[in-house]
Parts: C-alpha cells; sequence; structure tokens
C-alpha cells in the first residue's frame, strides 16, 4: 500500500537572470515515485522547485515540504487528530515560508528559505524608529524614465546591479527601482508598493543590498557624465537595439511604416461586419512597431465562432508581408502532461517560417482558442498554468526551441521580444452572461439583451476563468456579431467562399449564379446555427459539389448553373443553362 503524503505547492516568480522566487499557493495530498516526482490525488505531476524541470523550463508551480502524513502528525503532535485538522494546521505553517532559488558565480544553484514573520519583525522595527529608508536625491530625470516607461525586470535588475557596482552611495533611483521590481512580482500597481514593502525585498539574503534601512545617497556632482551616460544606455539600450531590429527586418520585407488606412482598406474589402475591429487591430499592430516595448502585450480577440478572429489576422498578415502562424492553444501544456511544451512550439512557429529566424522572430503568432484554457467546461488540468507559461511568451524571451523537448535533436535559439501576439476565443461564458443579467458595470454602463455592457477583467477572470497576470497583458477588442444581413454581404466581399466557388467555375468555363431566395435562405440557415461565415462556407460546398460534378463531367455543355431556394433543400436541384444558344432553362433531375 503506498505511503500517503502532502505537499506544499509553489508558485513560481521569474525575477530574471536564473533568479526565482517561490511562495505558497496551497497544500496537497497523494504519493512520491521513485523519481522524485509528486503525483496528487487527482493525477496532476508535480516536480521539486529544485529540479531542473521546474528552474531550467517554462513549469509555474513546484513542490516543497514533501512529508508523510503519518510523519507529519507525528512532528506536530497531532497523533490522534483528524487528518483534515494536521493538513489545515499544516497549511498555516506553509503559507508562512517563501524560497529565493538563485545561481553563484560558478553555475550551481542554491535554496534560500525565509520566514515571513521574520520578515514582518523587520518592517515593525523600521515602524517603531521611524527610520527612511531612502531619500529624495538628484538624477531626476532617470527616476522620471523609470517610473513612465515600463521596462522588463531583468533591465530593472541590470541597471540595479549596476548602481550598486558602480557607487558606495545610490539615489533615489534605486528606491524607484525596487518598487517597480517589487511591484513587478507582485503584480500590483507601482503607487501600492510601501516602504515596508522595499525593506521585505531588501531584506532578502541572495539580494545584492545595501543594509536596510541604512538610508544610502548618490551625492550630486560625484557621478561623472560617463557613469550617467552608462546608466542611460542600460536603460534604453534594448528597446532602441529592438527597435532597429524591426525597421531592418521591415526594410528587408520592403515595408518601411505600416499604412493603417491602406491595409485597413484591403482587408474590409474582404471581412464584413468587422469595420471598427479591424481598424483597432491594425491600429495597435502599428503602435507596437513604433516602439517595441508596446510588444510586452498582446491582443486578445473575442466574439463567437465564425465572426472572423482568425481570418482577420490572416488578412492583416498578408497585406503587412508578415509571416504568420496559427497555434492551436489546445494542443499546449506544461510538461509533466501530455501535449506540447513552449520550446516545441516554438519549433513548430520556425518550420512554418521554412526555418528562417528572423522570420520567425517578427512573425504574428495566433493562439486560437486561448478561452479553452480557463472555461470552466474544460478538461485540461494544466489549462491555467500554461497561461502562465504564455506571460514570458507575451513579454519576450528567449527559448531554445526544439523538435521534441523530451529528446536531444536539433535545436535553435529564438527570441519572442519582437513578435507579435494575437489570442483568440469565443469567450461565451463571458458574453452569453452579459446579454442575460441586468447589472451595472464599474464604468456605470448597464447591461441588458440589447445592449451589453462592455466586459471587463473582472468578468473574463470570474467567468472564464482566465487570470488576472494574463489579463493584465493583453488589450482586448470584441469583434461584433454578425446578423443575418452582414452573412448576406459575404456574397460579395472579395475571397469569400461564394466567390471562390464561382471561379473554380469560371476555370469549367460555367458561369455559376446564386438567386437572392438562396441567399436569403443559406444566410438565416448559417446565422442559426452560430457558425457566422465559417458555416457558410461549408453550407455552399454542400450545395454546390454535385453541381460542379455535372459541369466537371460535361465539358463545354453548360454556360451557367443557377443555384436557387431549391438547392438549398437539395442539392440535386439546380437550374442549367446550355451553351448552344437557347435561352430555355433546364431543371435538373
Amino acid at each position: 500500500m503506498k505511503k500517503k503524503y502532502v505537499a506544499c505547492i509553489m508558485t513560481k516568480h521569474d525575477l530574471g537572470n536564473n533568479n526565482y522566487v517561490f511562495s505558497t499557493s496551497h497544500i496537497v495530498t497523494g504519493f512520491k515515485n521513485d523519481k522524485d516526482e509528486f503525483i496528487d490525488r487527482n493525477g496532476n505531476t508535480f516536480y521539486s522547485i529544485i529540479s531542473s524541470q521546474v528552474i531550467n523550463l517554462s513549469i509555474p508551480t513546484g513542490y516543497s515540504n514533501c512529508i508523510e502524513i503519518e510523519e507529519l502528525k507525528k512532528q506536530l503532535d497531532m497523533s490522534n487528530h483528524k487528518t483534515e485538522e494536521v493538513l489545515k494546521k499544516y497549511s498555516i505553517i506553509c503559507s508562512k515560508t517563501i524560497y529565493y532559488v538563485g545561481k553563484t558565480s560558478d553555475g550551481k544553484y542554491f535554496i534560500n528559505e525565509s520566514n515571513i514573520d521574520e520578515i514582518q519583525k523587520e518592517v515593525d522595527r523600521i515602524k517603531e524608529t521611524g527610520e527612511e529608508n531612502a531619500r529624495v536625491v538628484p538624477l531626476e530625470d532617470l527616476v522620471d524614465y523609470l517610473t513612465n516607461n515600463d521596462l522588463p525586470i531583468e533591465k530593472l535588475f541590470e541597471l540595479r546591479n549596476y548602481l550598486l557596482d558602480k557607487f558606495t552611495d545610490i539615489d533615489k533611483a534605486l528606491y524607484v527601482l525596487d518598487s517597480l521590481i517589487v511591484a513587478k512580482d507582485n503584480k500590483k500597481p507601482l503607487e501600492e508598493v510601501t516602504k515596508e514593502d522595499i525593506i521585505a525585498f531588501r531584506s532578502l539574503d541572495t539580494l545584492q543590498i545595501p543594509k536596510v534601512p541604512e538610508p544610502i545617497t548618490l551625492v550630486e556632482g560625484q557621478n561623472n557624465d560617463d557613469d550617467v551616460k552608462v546608466i542611460e544606455d542600460l536603460i534604453v539600450g534594448t528597446p532602441e537595439e529592438e527597435m532597429e531590429d524591426t525597421l531592418r527586418y521591415q526594410k528587408l520585407m520592403g515595408q518601411d511604416k505600416i499604412n493603417i488606412e491602406d491595409i485597413y482598406n484591403k482587408v474590409t474589402r474582404s471581412l464584413v461586419a468587422q469595420d471598427e475591429p479591424t481598424r483597432h487591430v491594425i491600429t495597435e499592430i502599428a503602435r507596437k512597431e513604433m516602439d517595441a516595448r508596446k510588444k510586452k502585450t498582446a491582443i486578445l480577440l473575442t466574439g463567437d465562432t465564425g465572426v472572423g478572429k482568425t481570418y482577420m489576422m490572416e488578412l492583416i498578415a498578408r497585406h503587412l508581408n508578415r509571416p504568420f502562424i496559427t497555434v492551436n492553444t489546445s494542443s499546449i501544456t506544461i510538461p509533466g502532461y501530455v501535449g506540447k511544451d513552449i520550446e516545441e512550439v516554438i519549433w513548430d512557429i520556425y518550420e512554418a517560417c521554412d526555418k528562417d529566424k528572423s522570420k520567425a522572430e517578427h512573425a504574428i503568432v495566433f493562439f486560437d482558442e486561448i478561452d479553452k484554457k480557463g472555461s470552466k467546461e474544460k478538461s485540461d488540468v494544466s489549462g491555467q498554468g500554461v497561461l502562465n507559461v504564455l506571460l514570458k511568451f507575451i513579454e519576450g524571451t528567449t527559448y531554445t526551441a526544439k523538435k521534441d523537448s523530451k529528446r536531444a535533436q536539433e535545436s535553435i535559439d529564438i527570441s519572442t521580444n519582437n513578435m507579435t501576439v494575437i489570442f483568440g476565443g469565443a469567450f461565451t461564458d463571458v458574453y452569453k452572461e452579459l446579454q442575460q443579467d441586468n447589472s451595472i458595470g464599474f464604468s456605470g454602463e448597464i447591461s441588458s439583451k440589447d445592449q451589453p455592457r462592455k466586459a471587463t477583467v473582472n468578468d473574463f477572470v470570474e467567468k472564464a476563468m482566465m487570470t488576472y497576470e494574463f489579463m493584465g497583458r493583453v488589450d482586448v477588442i470584441h469583434l461584433n456579431d454578425l446578423s443575418v444581413e452582414d452573412i448576406k454581404k459575404v456574397f460579395n466581399a472579395d475571397e469569400s467562399a461564394p466567390i471562390i466557388q464561382k471561379k473554380i467555375f469560371e476555370k469549367l468555363g460555367v458561369k455559376l449564379t446564386f438567386t437572392d431566395d438562396y441567399i436569403q435562405e443559406v444566410s438565416e440557415k448559417a446565422h442559426n446555427q452560430g457558425t457566422g461565415a465559417r458555416g457558410l462556407s461549408e453550407i455552399i460546398d454542400n450545395d454546390t459539389w454535385e453541381a460542379f460534378a455535372d459541369a466537371h463531367s460535361h465539358p463545354g455543355e453548360y454556360s451557367e448553373i443557377i443555384i436557387d431556394e431549391n438547392t438549398a433543400q437539395d442539392n440535386h436541384q439546380y437550374q442549367k443553362i446550355k451553351s448552344i444558344k437557347t435561352k430555355k432553362p433546364t431543371t435538373s433531375n
């Protein structure tokens, strides 16, 4: 009989440069196998927080403090207590512990344990003594830059270490840096970071710091212009280099600047009823091209099946002359589960770009069906873990892409810094509830069936089980629902399913005509099915295949085939006009 264990599941916070902090998420019961893996009672597999799987791969969680339940009862002197009571007490104990995992100069990982109560004691001491841990000093321009630009946490640490190495004293800039690091690490607004938060952050044993709470100051006049120039280079170097790289790539592809109106006009000739969303998406992509830091966020396209989310992005990418890759998000998982790791997804992108690294690193990547990773109805137990994995992809990092991450084979480093990341999902749970309730949103909008309020971040978190961290990195653009009249317009849109069918028949020398009655009937059918323009393609394929087979088998015999309302009921029923000069139509049997 297997021994029952309990383990603390920890959430990994990546600080960059091989530095991680693990905070307690929850405790679970299960058992350990001979590979030192912890399997909970639901069959989910977790690796130790100091294992190579957690440290070296994009796994967002790990386990610690794993102990046999009976042994735990002895250690807590609770042998006669119910297991539930023991687990409750153990949960409280685990919640007070955080771990810092870092890398030594010789490349070895180490782990440091900190107790929240001890940190709080230091905070209380500072409160009692009234000591300050920062003073307002020069370099105000640097401070302004730090607070007004969303720098990645790795860049903040790089600048922080430079300041500490270069100067015996330090200024307000370090305080701002630490505030930004704490805000990013804890996923909260900068204005909510307190002095106590900074003290707790600086008390980490592994952090290079001036001893808190001693205030130190970068004295005006002691730093020279060369020092300031190095600091400026540290801050702005990467974004500018990325921008130059992007401009070089655009020039290579024959595109110096995105022409929003030109792309918009081209796309909307083929895509119906999505004029405003189309212009919005193109505008956001253009803004991202103007500043590499804007690429640290993604675009989330929402809307019913068949409204044109994927088609919109295909058209935009084509007219931008950019590689476009669709990723089935349902296939992505975290290591330990069946599916593709993110490194394998990157390899797929690389292969889709004909193994051209430059193209891959500037591709438009569309993660379809992202809502399946959060939906209450999903069976993917790794779903929210995948959302966490994708955060690094959005913010920009370098992956070692491999065709199979579990086997040693060909690999290549691919950066996502210059990729344009798009997510798509129907989010039916969110928008159905918005139509059904009569609530008032945060903006004061009243929701009704005819005029539902706009979805908020809370709606996506509470109703679609997305995470705040994920929603904080995406701009939501909702595509319009298609009415029957909208679907009818598809018959005249460039590159639509009806136009494609007409061109196919033209190659046989036959004119294909759809009557108004047919257009009305199949548009209503597609609308009622809830499949939109995508469903229309399937309907037309089914309604015209018999006529195509007939025309293909009798070359030169027909000049025109007419698809009418009878064809919608029975695809054997269509009108055909012979090529000889007679105006009398015949009806197929």
